[in-house]
């Protein structure tokens, strides 16, 4: 699934909500990320949940339904309110980011001397 824009000019467009900030929506749409200043939007669902600000309220972790006739949209977390209130959206972040990998060798030669080797590495990054 993806998230739902639409603008005031009735323009719909799918994709990835990235963030609200300083009232300009961040949004990612077939690889282009577009600039729309938050006056301009209409209406906006989230699929995922992400970190939605409300006016001065510290931010909920939250996905939005489409905003109705009247421009409410509804939070899971909290019901109807008006798109105008939202101030701020921001991604949800992992506690913990993991990467690392591993690699394992052998190589034997054989001829007038012999020669095995055996080779291991391994590295791993949590933050």
């Amino acid at each position: 699934m993806a998230d739902e824009l639409r603008l005031q000019n009735g323009d719909r467009l799918t994709g990835d909500t990235i963030s609200l900030a300083g009232n300009v929506l961040t949004f990612k749409t077939h690889g282009v990320e577009l600039k729309i200043p938050w006056v301009e939007v209409a209406s906006l669902s989230l699929d995922n949940d992400m970190y939605v600000t409300v006016g001065t309220n510290p931010p909920v972790l939250t996905s939005l339904n489409a905003a109705d006739a009247s421009g409410r949209v509804t939070l899971r977390t909290g019901g109807p309110i008006a798109l105008t209130d939202i101030v701020a959206i921001a991604a949800k972040t992992a506690a913990w980011e993991t990467s690392g990998g591993a690699g394992a060798g052998f190589v034997q030669t054989a001829g007038n001397t012999e020669v095995s080797n055996v080779r291991l590495s391994a590295d791993a990054t949590a933050r």
